[in-house]
């Protein structure tokens, strides 16, 4: 199981780091289904409430949800959470590397006039359709 800690993540992206710097966090996910080992983020507002009410390590937000954020506890406060995430997530999949087991998975259907690259990982139930290109180390 892949595993970053806070500290990794900040020196990586930046942001200002509310909490322990070995802090392990496992996974990404959702607010509202973030465990004790995963990381989130908030970047409406209008969520606030999912965030006094989240499990997760650590939640990712703005300045305006610094005060909020640190009463739940581990927070990292980026100018824009939605884009920290998603640089997150880049990190998390660059440091994942290949996941182990079939470049293609038997239950997806790929039609023959479908162009896939021999690199591309085409997952469960995956419809590719004609004349669609998949390139090079794309995860479907």
């Amino acid at each position: 199981m892949q595993q970053l800690h806070l500290g990794d993540i900040v020196q990586a992206l930046g942001g200002e780091l509310h909490g322990d710097l070995a802090t392990p966090i496992d996974g990404l996910a959702p607010l509202e289904t973030a465990n004790a080992s995963q990381l989130s983020f908030l970047s409406n507002p209008k969520y606030q409430q999912q965030l006094a009410a989240s499990k997760a390590a650590c939640v990712i937000v703005g300045p305006a949800m610094r005060e909020a954020a640190v009463a739940r506890g581990a927070c990292i406060v980026a100018a824009d959470p939605y884009l920290y995430f998603a640089r997150l997530s880049q990190l998390w999949k660059a440091r994942r590397g290949t996941a182990p087991g079939p470049a293609i998975h038997p239950s997806a259907v790929i039609d023959p006039d479908a162009v896939v690259h021999p690199t591309a990982r085409i997952g469960a139930l995956c419809v590719i359709e004609r004349g669609a290109r998949i390139g090079a180390d794309t995860v479907l």
